[in-house]
């Protein structure tokens, strides 16, 4: 689920073709513990800017999450849930979350603003770099 309409984003909002879902807390926990007793090294839970999350600023729930997967799962975490506020990005610094991805897909202003409708290329790009300074890896999906 995302609220907004990428261009190169089969997700997209304005796609109604795919399957949309979401897994329970319990069951992401229980299907983390499974990814890594089979070799899995990295957790990348990816959300999308979902409306249920980012229109209703419920983002504790994505930050008891990751925290959860982290300590009780004890792997190496990343989040992708596109922009969020500064205190979250905080927060998730402060629960030892590893890496925080948000995709810009390209470093040219002209084509960001045809690729990535009604968004903020200087917003994308600054919440990635206040995720480093707090000390988390990066991921910009170039």
């Amino acid at each position: 689920m995302c609220r907004n309409d990428c261009l190169f984003c089969y997700y997209r909002k304005s796609n109604k073709k795919p399957p949309r879902y979401k897994k329970d807390f319990e069951e992401v926990i229980e299907l983390s513990h499974l990814l890594k007793k089979s070799g899995v090294h990295l957790i990348d839970l990816t959300l999308g800017e979902d409306p249920a999350i980012h229109d209703k600023e419920k983002f504790e729930e994505i930050i008891s999450l990751a925290s959860t997967i982290k300590t009780d799962v004890d792997i190496p975490v990343m989040v992708s849930p596109g922009v969020v506020p500064e205190w979250v990005i905080k927060k998730f610094a402060e629960e030892g979350i590893d890496w925080y991805a948000c995709y810009q897909e390209t470093h040219n202003p002209v084509l960001f603003s045809k690729l990535r409708i009604k968004q903020d290329y200087d917003t994308r790009l600054n919440v990635k770099l206040k995720a480093k300074e707090y000390g988390m890896l990066i991921e910009d999906g170039l």
